[in-house]
């Protein structure tokens, strides 16, 4: 299984902690392919809140909804 996704908008939070994604996704198995709309919420590691150079964010949670 296979999973391209496209963003399509990507906003962030105002404290900078938190972001999301959503955009389109295509899941292909062996003769299957299923398209999605899909959101992903994002949060800032506490290390790169003291050191920008280790930035690294942390999916919370993605959802998949079939078009």
């Amino acid at each position: 299984m296979t999973i391209e996704t496209v963003p399509e908008e990507v906003k962030r939070s105002y404290s900078g902690d938190f972001a999301y994604t959503k955009g389109t996704a295509t899941v292909r198995q062996k003769d299957k392919v299923v398209k999605y709309n899909y959101i992903r919420i994002w949060q800032l590691s506490e290390l790169a809140k003291d050191d920008v150079k280790k930035a690294n964010w942390n999916i919370l949670i993605e959802m998949m909804f079939e078009k």
